[in-house]
């Protein structure tokens, strides 16, 4: 047995996909919290714990986002190997425009509420792709 088929057989794809979603939406509650009032946390009075906490949020919202992207190639190039280079081309631009459309709602977002919207707006993508991550096993 290839280690790509025990791999797919014991569903850690699966699994490593959702904690990679639910790291997506855990970084954008943490970013909420460094730059907003939530949970009572006030950033103008601890600078330096919010700037730590916008960091920490920069660095596990990259886990997660290259952690889904790794795992969704990961599932295109093993559905058909004869294919890798076009479909890796349509699966890079897929990524992309989901990346520019995420990011005209976080535009959007931020007009009315500023960074709180746009934290929530994120929070809310990453919960959509979890939720339909856990409904496909």
């Amino acid at each position: 047995m290839k280690p790509t088929t025990l791999f797919i057989k014991n569903g850690w794809n699966a699994r490593a996909t959702r904690l990679a979603h639910a790291t997506i939406v855990v970084a954008s509650v943490l970013a909420g919290v460094a730059g907003a009032p939530w949970f009572g946390f006030d950033p103008t009075a601890r600078p330096v714990l919010s700037l730590s906490l916008l960091a920490m949020s920069a660095i596990l919202l990259d886990l997660g986002v290259i952690g889904d992207q790794t795992l969704g190639r990961r599932a295109v190039n093993l559905a058909n190997p004869d294919a890798r280079g076009r479909l890796n081309g349509l699966y890079t631009g897929i990524f992309f425009l989901g990346g520019a459309i995420g990011s005209i709602f976080a535009g959007i977002a931020s007009a009315p509420s500023g960074w709180t919207f746009v934290c929530l707006t994120a929070a809310g993508f990453g919960t959509i792709a979890l939720v339909l991550a856990a409904r496909e096993h």
